[in-house]
C-alpha cells in the first residue's frame, strides 16, 4: 500500500516501519492509528505502542486509535459470518475466539472478477482483545491521558457503559510540558 501511495502523492513523504520502535527525527501535533491496528499486537507489546506514540507526539499533541473491543471479540465472534460484494468482488468473513489463547481469527476470502477471470485468495487477521480499561491504564503508564473514547463510525462520544461497544475511538493527548 505504501509503494502504491507513493506512486500515487510523489510529493508526500510516506514511512514504512514497526510501530512498537520507531524513531523518527521528528514529532507530530496529531498521529492516527485506525482499523483496529493495535488489536494485531500481542498484550506484551501495547506498552511499547504507546511509549512510542507519546515520544514522537508534541507537547500538547493528539492520538487518535480505533480497536474492536474484548466485549467484541470474546462474546461476539466466534462463529460469525458475513458476505460483501461490489462490482467485481466479494468477500466472505469468518470470525473466530480461541478463549485459552486469549486470540481472535478473523478469515477473509476473497474472489475477484477481472476481465471475465477469477482470482481467489485468502487473507488470515490475529486480533488481540482489548479493553478500554487496558488502553486508559497503556495511556497512563506513557504519560498520556484520555479526552475522551468516541463511537468510531460515526464520531460521536459514546452514551453508554465502556463495556457495551463492539468498537471505540479513543481520543489521547500528551502532556503539555
Amino acid at each position: 500500500m505504501v509503494k502504491e501511495a507513493k506512486v500515487k502523492y510523489p510529493s508526500l513523504n510516506f514511512i514504512l516501519m514497526d510501530f512498537c520502535c520507531f524513531e523518527l527525527d521528528q514529532k507530530f501535533d496529531v498521529i492516527l492509528c485506525t482499523n483496529d491496528s493495535i488489536n494485531y499486537l500481542k498484550p506484551d507489546a501495547r506498552g511499547d505502542f504507546f511509549t512510542e506514540i507519546e515520544k514522537h507526539l508534541n507537547p500538547g499533541g493528539t492520538c487518535y486509535i480505533d480497536f474492536d473491543t474484548e466485549t467484541d471479540i470474546t462474546r461476539f465472534w466466534q462463529g460469525q459470518k458475513s458476505v460483501d460484494e461490489g462490482q467485481g468482488w466479494k468477500v466472505t468473513r469468518s470470525s473466530f475466539y480461541d478463549q485459552k489463547r486469549c486470540l481472535g481469527t478473523e478469515v477473509h476470502d476473497w474472489i475477484i472478477s477481472k476481465n471475465g477471470k477469477s482470482h481467489e485468495f485468502t487473507e488470515v487477521h490475529k486480533l488481540y482483545p482489548l479493553s478500554p480499561s487496558e488502553v486508559s491504564e497503556l495511556a497512563n503508564n506513557a504519560a498520556m491521558k484520555i479526552v475522551n473514547f468516541i463511537e468510531p463510525t460515526k464520531f460521536r462520544m459514546v452514551d453508554e457503559s465502556l463495556d457495551s461497544y463492539l468498537r471505540l475511538g479513543c481520543v489521547l493527548k500528551a502532556n503539555a510540558q
